[in-house]
């Protein structure tokens, strides 16, 4: 590859957006993926073929092939996976449920247990110790936290339902464990909760929600592994957003807020949808539907500052991705493409397109496993 060793990112291309992983890790180094061997599957939520597909990625070139497939009861959406990588929990769309599933050796899906949460959750995230599992839910205004019981299931009941505003579209906990937000388009805020990891209880802060002067609509929201700050995508304003968290509150402030696209005029509708930090904290990375461009911006050691390094082209109508736990792959998720997208990530932190694939019908969310 001319010479440069390159990371790879995967991306799904659909018409909607995804989010961000539970639990972040300490930062990975380049060392970490070399020095041990491994292989990498991207599972991925097929929702309009109604089943959860498995591939494992070619090491070599990139190029994704179907490993297993799994047919489920409901339309899968939004998933997240526990921090030792051996749990899937998957919202259903049409059974309004979350489903539980171990995951065996090759990514191997195996089916526990469903629990009918009666709407559709938008975005799911497990707290650090995982024990919780966190809900938002687009349409009904709510997060709920469910515990998960000895079996890995969902507890029936949820352990806490609370109400916030329409369009939760993300929820999302700080590395601590100690802080949850929940980020909502149209009120144009970000809830903000302190959360206690004994009793799975959230306590709005004593500022309830940060209000976003500028129409920006937040829309996902991603912690850096280590400094402190959260980055955020905006659907309406087609821009990042650096946060800084207070560490006693839990209180988020605005430091900055960059435009997603490349200079110049855009026609049609465009927005940003799913963003998330490099494992090595070293960049972000956000997708514009619409243009059809993955944006990387370099991450400022000492200020986490964000700035401008590349934008990449990408499959039509991105919806979400996911990088893998070494920093070698990237999911990405959309409703209309039905393609499956694979770069290489140079050192520098820019891409290369290794590999496109054609995916089932509205590859809906990603997730990345590394055994």
């Amino acid at each position: 590859m001319s010479g440069k060793t390159f990371r790879f990112l995967i991306a799904v291309c659909s018409l909607t957006v995804i989010g961000a992983s539970a639990f972040v890790p300490a930062l990975v180094t380049r060392a970490d993926a070399q020095e041990q061997p491994h292989s990498t599957y991207a599972i991925i939520s097929v929702s309009g073929d109604k089943k959860i597909v498995v591939y494992k990625i070619d090491p070599n070139d990139g190029t994704p092939s179907i490993s297993s497939e799994t047919s489920v009861s409901g339309k899968p959406g939004c998933s997240v996976i526990n921090r030792e990588s051996t749990r899937l929990y998957v919202a259903m769309d049409t059974s309004n449920s979350i489903a539980t599933f171990s995951i065996g050796d090759n990514a191997q899906l195996k089916f526990l247990g469903e629990t009918n949460v009666g709407v559709t959750p938008s975005f799911l995230t497990l707290d650090p110790t995982g024990k919780f599992l966190l809900s938002s839910y687009y349409k009904a205004g709510k997060v709920a936290v469910h515990k998960i019981e000895d079996d890995e299931t969902l507890a029936v009941s949820p352990h806490q339902m609370f109400a916030t505003d329409e369009r939760a579209h993300c929820i999302t906990i700080d590395p601590s464990g100690k802080f949850v937000f929940v980020s909502h388009t149209r009120p144009n805020a970000i809830f903000q909760f302190g959360f206690d990891p004994t009793t799975g209880t959230l306590t709005p802060c004593k500022t309830p929600k940060l209000i976003r002067v500028d129409d920006g609509g937040p829309r996902h929201l991603w912690f850096h592994p280590t400094n402190g700050h959260a980055y955020g995508s905006d659907e309406k304003g087609s821009s990042v957003t650096n946060y800084r968290m207070d560490r006693e509150t839990g209180e988020l402030s605005v430091l900055e807020t960059h435009s997603s696209l490349p200079e110049g005029e855009h026609e049609g509708r465009k927005s940003t949808s799913d963003i998330e930090v490099h494992p090595s904290g070293k960049f972000v990375f956000i997708a514009n539907r619409g243009v059809n461009l993955i944006a990387t911006f370099s991450i400022d050691e000492r200020s986490g500052g964000l700035t401008l390094l590349e934008h990449s082209p990408s499959v039509p109508a991105n919806r979400s991705f996911n990088i893998s736990p070494y920093g070698d792959f990237l999911v990405a998720a959309g409703q209309k493409s039905n393609k499956l997208r694979v770069f290489g990530i140079g050192d520098d932190g820019k891409m290369k397109n290794l590999s496109t694939v054609e995916t089932g019908k509205s590859p809906w969310w990603v997730q990345m496993v590394q055994q």
